[in-house]
């Protein structure tokens, strides 16, 4: 049945599918070779014209050899296939409007399905296995009906979407997983919406987290160490090169393409991060797990993309030592993590690798070192780490932060009595971790309240010992949040 109501609708570009003559804004250097098609907008004449394809944009060039190009970000695609002169056709709508590309469209498909949404899901998978749910996504094994590969499917009830937040927070996952699309990080696919689901189609990493590992393995030697931290760097780079940041690395959010591989870590769950801009002016400010957020979020400060160094320098921590800096549930260790400061002098390292954690774990983000800094520090080529020799940290894209500033929603900026609430807040839904987590944390924080976050009538109401630890502090994302719902869901 074909969905009446699209859940991406608003995110349409209300001039598709005419062509635009300014500016693409899309990076158009790095395009791929064109290819001709027949193109034909709506009941028009159908034409053939070399095409590029970028990201979420068809590109061609006018007469005048000018660029010109269509948005179809979020369309709804169909392929149709001539058995007959086998050939198929690509139709990419938006409400009444239509573009139709026919020829070898093969190559195309595989770009164009990260960026539009199909919507015969069941056509094309079959659910395997129930991996785990939360409040709002059922996640799943599935396998590909025509290809036999299985993939990893989170599948989202749309009616729990009611509030604006809730909306725009899978929205914003959705488009960073798009731009960031790497091998050092989880890919999302394809996307399928039906009247009742979206379903978010994702390559199935099978090699078991990071806070498995060291469940069996810490700590770990020097070596194995900086083999983890630095492909986490590795990571962080192409991330960052986009204006992004995680905001909530941690070795639950860390998995292996290939069991015990260290160089295959990849990075998943994008459900805090967010576009960096100098405003400040995110869907959530306050965010990220207990005992690995960097202490600026949590002062509701202005903060950069240094606060994923510090969640490095934490795990590295963890690696080489089998523990959290900030054990136990007591006000007083959390504060800690508010704090920001680390006693190392009880790591077995040397004193290059001792120089490097410490500046990672630099609570104040001015003082601490940059990514730059990072990877080419002493402590890797003492590690027999030759490659980053010759080393290139990526550049920002050009007007990236101007970009980042326009795509973000003018949303309520931090403070510290009001901070936008992540509607997979624990706060709701306390979150799950894993065994690693559970022995070195302790019990999750969910609710804590830090002495500065208390009015005064609250700090005559709750004493000390009061169980009431944190305001916004911890959040799940939606695409990793496996806590059993209190009620069951039929399958669509």
């Amino acid at each position: 049945m074909a969905v009446t109501q699209s859940f991406f609708s608003d995110t349409y570009n209300t001039r598709f599918p005419t062509w635009c003559y300014e500016k693409c804004p899309c990076d158009t250097s790095q395009m791929a070779n064109p290819t001709h098609f027949k193109i034909q907008i709506n009941n028009g004449k159908q034409k053939t014209k070399l095409l590029y394809i970028q990201n979420d944009y068809l590109i061609t060039k006018s007469k005048q050899n000018d660029l010109k190009w269509i948005c179809y970000l979020n369309s709804t695609l169909k392929v149709l296939k001539n058995s007959r002169e086998q050939t198929s056709t690509l139709l990419l709508s938006q409400g009444q409007n239509e573009v139709s590309i026919s020829g070898d469209i093969e190559n195309l498909l595989k770009t164009i399905k990260r960026y539009s949404i199909q919507e015969e899901f069941k056509m094309k998978f079959q659910l395997i296995k129930k991996l785990g749910q939360g409040a709002f996504a059922e996640v799943y094994s599935a396998k590909n009906k025509q290809s036999d590969d299985y993939f990893a499917v989170k599948m989202f009830e749309k009616q729990f979407f009611k509030s604006y937040l809730d909306q725009q927070s899978l929205l914003k996952e959705i488009k960073v997983l798009r731009t960031i699309y790497h091998e050092s990080t989880v890919a999302l696919l394809e996307l399928y919406e039906t009247q009742c689901y979206v379903y978010v189609v994702m390559e199935l990493l099978n090699g078991g987290n990071l806070s498995q590992y060291l469940d069996k393995n810490s700590p770990l030697s020097e070596k194995q160490t900086a083999q983890i931290v630095y492909n986490l760097l590795i990571s962080l780079n192409h991330i960052n090169s986009f204006g992004i940041f995680h905001r909530d690395l941690k070795p639950d959010n860390i998995i292996f393409r290939e069991k015990g591989n260290l160089d295959s870590l990849c990075i998943i769950d994008f459900g805090l991060a967010d576009f960096y801009n100098q405003e400040a002016i995110y869907l959530f400010n306050r965010c990220g797990s207990v005992g690995f957020v960097a202490p600026e979020i949590l002062h509701d400060c202005a903060y950069d993309l240094k606060v994923d160094l510090y969640s490095i320098g934490i795990i590295m921590y963890c690696a080489l030592n089998g523990s959290l800096p900030f054990e136990g549930n007591s006000m007083q260790k959390v504060q800690q993590n508010y704090k920001g400061e680390v006693k190392t002098n009880n790591l077995n390292i040397s004193s290059k690798g001792l120089q490097f954690i410490n500046s990672l774990l630099q609570p104040n983000p001015q003082k601490r070192i940059d990514l730059q800094e990072a990877l080419i520090h002493p402590w890797f080529l003492e590690q027999n780490f030759s490659s980053i020799k010759g080393f290139k940290l990526k550049s920002m894209k050009q007007s990236i932060m101007k970009q980042n500033l326009m795509l973000t929603p003018q949303l309520i900026k931090s403070s510290p009595n009001s901070t936008p609430r992540s509607p997979q807040s624990p706060l709701t839904n306390p979150s799950q971790q894993s065994s690693f987590l559970m022995r070195m944390a302790g019990k999750k924080l969910s609710n804590f309240k830090l002495d500065e976050d208390l009015t005064p009538r609250e700090k005559e109401q709750y004493s000390p010992k009061s169980n009431l630890l944190k305001k916004v502090v911890v959040r799940k994302s939606i695409f990793n949040h496996l806590e059993p719902l209190k009620r069951q869901r039929k399958l669509e």
